[in-house]
């Protein structure tokens, strides 16, 4: 409603009498409010103005600071702000959708019901006055009209628009407000998260789901991406800690106690070690396969919000307990050479029974994929003469430390500590352009002579592993016009990587709030199966990639349509 530029006609200063009519009016449209709530958000002292958006019949009330009410019709149809609910989160039932789909609405979206947490929507009627909060933070980020009901998800399922949005967080009437009103509080949510009605308060704090529903994923807790500070061929993105609601026909969902980042990250490592894992192997690694499948089922892990900020610092603080011993093979590569599983901080610690079991299809749905090299002719000499397989696959890090022992053990280095080494008959054979005696920088070096090697790749998806010669071929995102300015955004190529289509559609459509749909393509240069979401959701399903599906960004190629 209020996404477009408007301007104010007038802004009157509302009288005494008058404050106490739209008093009288606040409380008769929402009547569970205290008189200590009604003085928060219409307090008798202090200054109150009445202003009319030009062209229409719409009025706002606002403080000095904030809009509070927007009348829609100039009846004293009411709708409170983001800014009053902020206040007084109770005065309306909410909704409550997955992260992610607050910047949809934000871009002037509706509401879809794929977008929405599924709790509390027992009470849910076509008409009602709602507002939306992110799961995990209560505060209000947009507030509108309900456009469906129980009756018609029971029938349907979790499909169409669920609310036409009334007022958002960043749009123009938003902007009325000061920089201080503006600053986004954290609320939290209640154990009690179901929603009372408009006419009466729920006292029953679970919900049952129709064996009808069709919940592709709901969550109580909000996530964020994952970056490991170290050097890896995995990488984290943003994810805030998930708790997951069981979709079930017989059994209430109970909202779960939150565990903080630091619990999660603790469990998930004992877990990891109790159950074993491969060694050596690199801490990347064992973050990536080990302590993130490892997790508690419907949680996940940002690193930067433990006490710990960085995997290596965690590391560390466990081997000075003595479970794991790690060495540093390069800059920035730390690996894991052995552990203790009879450590006592494991002799009462039981694996939990989601680990036993493999913790469902959340964790076999994602990957791994690594990048390896294999020396060849005349390269492979070399590394047999510093006592390597010349047939093995290497990671990169693994190489790189092949390469500065023979520069040690050859005494390469100009000098001590020096950024360049001068190259002998061995290097200068391999290199080929470059001859005996050179001096290089290490950098180049190291690229060079990685650029030498054949490369290899390897897809991990649960307890399966595959190799394959050559570079992963990438997945492609591109986005066409249809159907006049309509946008949607087509995905090829997740074969490559193992990734299920349908999968990966039912995801989308949850975080990016949008339908989806699976088809076959016969014609064009890469005939396969093409993933369609709809909308520009090119930077939403990226993030999803790398962060959830590991899949390297080098792996990805977004292409943007021209602009006409």
């Amino acid at each position: 409603m209020f996404q477009k530029q408007f301007k104010l006609q007038s802004k009157n200063l509302v009288k005494g009498s008058d404050k106490k009519k739209l008093r009288d009016n606040v409380k008769r449209i929402f009547p569970t409010l205290s008189s200590e709530e009604m003085d928060l958000i219409v307090p008798l002292k202090g200054e109150l103005y009445l202003s009319r958006v030009a062209g229409t019949q719409t009025f706002l009330y606002q403080s000095d600071v904030e809009p509070l009410f927007i009348d829609c019709t100039g009846k004293g149809d009411l709708w409170p702000t983001v800014f009053t609910l902020w206040k007084v989160p109770s005065m309306l039932p909410p909704l409550v959708i997955h992260p992610g789909v607050q910047s949809h609405l934000e871009r002037g979206a509706d509401l879809m019901l794929p977008g929405v947490v599924p709790s509390g929507l027992e009470t849910l009627k076509k008409g009602q006055r709602r507002y939306v909060y992110t799961e995990g933070n209560r505060a209000a980020v947009a507030v509108g009209e309900t456009s469906t009901g129980q009756a018609e998800i029971t029938k349907l399922g979790m499909k169409g628009r669920a609310m036409e949005i009334i007022h958002v967080v960043g749009d123009h009437l938003w902007d009325l407000a000061s920089k201080e009103a503006q600053e986004f509080p954290n609320i939290p949510v209640p154990i009690e998260t179901i929603a009372p009605s408009e006419e009466t308060a729920s006292e029953d704090s679970t919900i049952q789901l129709s064996p009808s529903q069709s919940i592709d994923s709901a969550f109580i807790q909000s996530t964020d991406p994952i970056e490991p500070a170290i050097e890896s061929a995995t990488q984290e993105n943003d994810s805030d800690s998930k708790s997951e609601i069981s979709e079930t026909s017989s059994t209430p969902v109970q909202v779960e106690n939150v565990m903080s980042q630091d619990e999660i990250l603790e469990i998930s490592f004992l877990t990891a070690v109790k159950k074993g894992f491969p060694v050596p192997i690199l801490v990347s690694q064992f973050y990536a396969n080990h302590i993130l499948p490892s997790r508690p089922p419907g949680t996940n892990l940002d690193i930067k919000k433990t006490k710990f900020k960085k995997i290596s610092t965690f590391m560390d603080e466990k081997q000075k307990e003595g479970i794991i011993n790690f060495k540093q093979i390069s800059e920035g590569v730390l690996q894991i050479e052995n552990f203790d599983k009879t450590h006592q901080s494991l002799r009462g610690f039981t694996v939990p029974e989601y680990a036993v079991k493999g913790n469902s299809t959340e964790i076999s749905s994602k990957i791994q994929v690594y990048e390896m090299l294999k020396p060849v002719p005349p390269l492979s000499d070399l590394f047999i003469s510093q006592g390597q397989d010349k047939t093995k696959l290497y990671a990169p890090a693994e190489a790189r430390k092949v390469l500065s022992e023979y520069i040690e053990k050859q005494n390469l280095e100009i000098s001590k500590n020096s950024p360049k080494i001068n190259l002998d008959d061995t290097l200068a054979k391999i290199l080929r352009k470059v001859h005996q005696g050179s001096e290089i920088s290490k950098q180049d070096f190291f690229k060079m002579i990685l650029g030498e090697m054949q490369p290899w790749h390897v897809i991990e998806k649960g307890e399966s592993r595959e190799v394959k010669k050559g570079n992963p071929k990438p997945i492609q995102i591109q986005t066409k016009r249809r159907q006049g300015n309509k946008h949607v955004t087509l995905i090829s190529g997740l074969e490559t990587f193992g990734i299920n289509y349908e999968e990966l559609a039912s995801e989308l459509r949850v975080k990016c709030a949008s339908s989806t749909s699976v088809s076959e393509e016969h014609s064009g240069k890469n005939p396969g199966k093409v993933l369609l979401v709809q909308g520009t959701v090119i930077k939403e399903v990226s993030e999803i990639l790398i962060s959830e599906y590991k899949v390297p960004k080098k792996f990805i190629e977004a292409e943007t349509p021209t602009k006409k």
